[in-house]
C-alpha cells in the first residue's frame, strides 16, 4: 500500500486553528465592550445607577420630571446603601428639582429610619446648600416623625442656612406644595441651630423657627402647631 500524503493536511490545520482563535478572540472582546460595570469588576456610580433607569437615548440632563425622578426611585431601590450619595448626585444635577428629589428618595428608601433619613437630608444639602429649607421641608413632608434628626443635619451640612436661589422649589410629589421656612433665613442674627416647628396652615406643611411661632400662629388664623393630616389620593376616594 502507499502512503498517504499528509504535506497539505498540516497547513489546513493550522488555518483552522488560527481561524478559530480569531473568533475566539473578537467574540471576547465584543463580551467586555458590551459588558456592565460590574461585570467588569468595577462598581457603578451614583450617576450610572440613575441613568440605569432612564429611558433609552435619554440623559439625566435631558429626561424629564418625571422620568428622571423615576429613575432616582429605581436607583435607590436597588442601591439603598448608598442612598445618600445617589441624592448627592441627583441634587447637583438637577437642583430644580430639589424637593421633589428628597421626597422620592426617602419614601423609595422603604423602611427608613431617622438615620437614613439624616443622611439623605446632609447629602441633599451638600450638593445644593441654597435649598436648605426647601430640602428640611420636603423631608419633614414625608418623614415627620424624624424631625429632630432632619433639623439636626440641617447645621451640620450647611454652613450660610436657608434658601436663596432655589426658593421657588415645591416638595415631594402627592404632599401639598410646601413652603419655605418663615424666617429671614439669610438675615442677620440667623440662627441654624434654631428648633424649627411644624405647623399645618389651611392643608399646608411648614415649619416654622421656634422664635417666630407666636407671631406665626397670632397672624395666620387657622393654623396650628403639628402635621397636617395625609391628603386623600383620587384612588382611596373610590
Amino acid at each position: 500500500m502507499s502512503a498517504v500524503s499528509t504535506d497539505g493536511l498540516v497547513p489546513a490545520r493550522i488555518g483552522r486553528s488560527a481561524l478559530l482563535l480569531l473568533l475566539l478572540v473578537a467574540l471576547a472582546a465584543g463580551l467586555w465592550v458590551a459588558a456592565p460595570p460590574a461585570a467588569l469588576g468595577r462598581d457603578q456610580t451614583p450617576k450610572e445607577m440613575i441613568e440605569d433607569g432612564l429611558p433609552a437615548a435619554k440623559t439625566i440632563k435631558r429626561a424629564t420630571k418625571s422620568e428622571f425622578l423615576a429613575a432616582v426611585c429605581a436607583a435607590v431601590r436597588k442601591h439603598r446603601t448608598v442612598a445618600a450619595a445617589i441624592t448627592e448626585v441627583a441634587v447637583g444635577a438637577r437642583r430644580d428639582f430639589t424637593g421633589e428629589i428628597v421626597g422620592t428618595v426617602l419614601r423609595c428608601g422603604r423602611k427608613s429610619d431617622c438615620k437614613f433619613v439624616g443622611s439623605i437630608v446632609s447629602a441633599a444639602i451638600s450638593a445644593n446648600d441654597n435649598a436648605a429649607t426647601t430640602i428640611a421641608d420636603a423631608a419633614i413632608a414625608t418623614a415627620p416623625d424624624c424631625a429632630d434628626a432632619i433639623q439636626s443635619a440641617v447645621p451640620h451640612a450647611a454652613s450660610g442656612g436657608g434658601d436663596r436661589a432655589d426658593s421657588d422649589a415645591v416638595g415631594p410629589d402627592n404632599q401639598n406644595p410646601l413652603s419655605n421656612s418663615t424666617s429671614k433665613d439669610t438675615g442677620e442674627g440667623f440662627d441654624p441651630h434654631e428648633q424649627l416647628i411644624l405647623v399645618c396652615d389651611d392643608g399646608t406643611q411648614r415649619t416654622v423657627r421656634q422664635s417666630q411661632l407666636d407671631e406665626y400662629l397670632h397672624s395666620h388664623q387657622g393654623a396650628v402647631v403639628g402635621s397636617c393630616p395625609p391628603t386623600p389620593t383620587p384612588a382611596a376616594n373610590k
